[in-house]
């Protein structure tokens, strides 16, 4: 075996040594655990909604809200009114079985103008009181003081 050749085939078999061992670095990569960081995040976003109120005078918004497990519509906005208490100020009615009645928010009393107190969750409109609607991850809930139900056309 001349020397051109025994060179080449050290040559080749160090390429095919190299080229193996950075392919098995790249495979032991994707089988690490996920960086914590990322997936903290991850699973801190899927446990969050946002909000958003519109007074007719005032439009809040609050993104990232905690969602808890067994959450409702009411249990999210009661939670949210006494961590923001200089921003939201909510006053409620129980009706027992029939459900918590919001009727007043920041001042704005149900009632007025023929003018109520309803919510939408994901554009979908309310069919039960705030206190009877679950909350799931991800949720958009919207509260309105209007006198009609919005109509998609």
């Amino acid at each position: 075996m001349n020397k051109k050749s025994f060179f080449l085939k050290v040559l080749g078999s160090a390429v095919l040594i190299l080229v193996g061992f950075l392919l098995s670095l790249g495979w032991q990569e994707r089988s690490v655990e996920p960086q914590t960081g990322t997936s903290l995040k991850s699973q801190e976003a899927a446990s969050q909604a946002s909000i958003m109120i519109d007074t007719g005078k005032d439009i809040l918004g609050f993104s990232n809200v905690k969602i808890e497990p067994q959450d409702t519509v009411w249990s999210v906005l009661k939670r949210l009114s006494e961590s923001q208490a200089e921003k939201l100020k909510i006053e409620s009615q129980d009706y027992g079985e029939m459900g918590v009645l919001i009727t007043a928010v920041n001042g704005v009393k149900g009632g007025e103008d023929d003018k109520y107190w309803q919510y939408w969750v994901n554009n979908e409109y309310a069919q039960v009181a705030a206190d009877k609607q679950s909350v799931n991850a991800r949720d958009v809930i919207m509260w309105k003081f209007t006198s009609a139900q919005f109509k998609e056309y």
